[in-house]
C-alpha cells in the first residue's frame, strides 16, 4: 500500500485520477479476497484488474489513449511507427491486451508497449502499406452514433475516387475538354479518369484538386477494407 500511496502522490495529474485509481485498487482487493492466485500489489495492476473483472462477470475497463483540449490525440508519428500515449493494460509478457484499449488497429508489422509497472507509457505500432488505426473519441458518451476517429490508413488501402471528377466538375461549369487543358493533358486522357478506367498519377492528382479548389485528399480518395 505504501507504494501505491507513493506511486499516487508523486502524480501531476488532477485528483480525479487519484481518486479512480485508489477506488479501483480496493475494489480489486475485495474481488481477490477469496482468489489466493492473485497478488495485493501486482506488478500489471490494470492487467490483474481486468481480469478479475471479467472472471467476475463484469465489463473489463476499456483505456483510451491520452486526449488533449478539444479531443485531439496525442499519438506521434516517426518514420514507420506511429506512438500513443496513454495508460495500455499489458499481459505478464508486456504484451498489450488490446481488448482493453480503445485503439482499433488492423495488419500492423508490429505492436508493443513500453510502460511502467501502473501501465502508464507508450504504445507502439509499427505500419505496413496495409495498416488502419482507429481511435476512440474521448467524447463519445456524449454524441449520437459516436464512431472511431481514423489515425492512420495505408497507402494500398486507399483509391481514387473518380466519381467525385464530374460532380466537381459540374459544379464548377467546366467541360471535360476545358478541364483536360487545364492540367495539360490530353482529353481522353482525363475521361478515363472521370470513367474510373484509369487514375491519375501524384502530379495530376495535384493538379486536379488545384483546379477544383480541394484542400481535403479525403475528398478524392476513398478507403477499402
Amino acid at each position: 500500500m505504501n507504494e501505491l500511496i507513493k506511486y499516487v502522490v508523486s502524480q501531476e495529474k488532477d485528483n480525479r485520477e487519484r481518486i479512480y485509481l485508489f477506488f479501483e485498487w480496493f475494489d480489486y482487493l475485495e474481488k481477490i479476497e477469496r482468489k489466493s492466485s492473485f497478488e495485493k500489489m501486482p506488478k500489471n495492476f490494470y492487467y490483474e484488474y481486468n481480469t478479475v473483472l471479467e472472471l467476475n462477470g463484469e465489463n473489463p475497463i476499456i483505456y483510451d489513449p491520452e486526449w488533449e483540449d478539444y479531443g485531439v490525440g496525442l499519438f506521434e508519428r516517426h518514420l514507420n511507427e506511429i506512438i500513443f500515449k496513454g495508460r495500455f493494460p499489458c499481459d505478464k509478457s508486456g504484451n498489450p491486451v488490446l481488448k482493453w484499449i480503445g485503439i482499433e488497429i488492423r495488419d500492423a508489422g508490429s505492436i508493443k508497449c513500453e510502460v511502467d509497472q501502473y501501465s502508464k507509457g507508450q504504445l507502439i505500432i509499427e505500419l505496413t502499406p496495409k495498416t488502419y488505426i482507429a481511435a476512440n473519441d474521448p467524447y463519445r458518451d456524449q454524441k449520437k452514433n459516436a464512431v472511431m476517429d481514423i489515425v492512420y490508413i495505408g497507402p494500398q488501402l486507399m483509391s481514387f475516387k473518380f466519381e467525385v471528377l464530374k460532380r466537381y466538375r459540374e459544379q464548377c461549369h467546366y467541360t471535360q475538354q476545358q478541364v483536360a487543358g487545364m492540367i495539360g493533358t490530353a482529353l481522353r486522357t482525363y475521361q478515363k479518369w472521370e470513367s474510373g478506367e484509369t487514375t491519375p498519377d501524384g502530379h495530376n492528382l495535384l493538379r486536379l484538386m488545384n483546379v477544383f479548389d480541394i484542400d481535403d485528399l479525403g475528398e478524392i480518395t476513398k478507403t477499402s477494407n
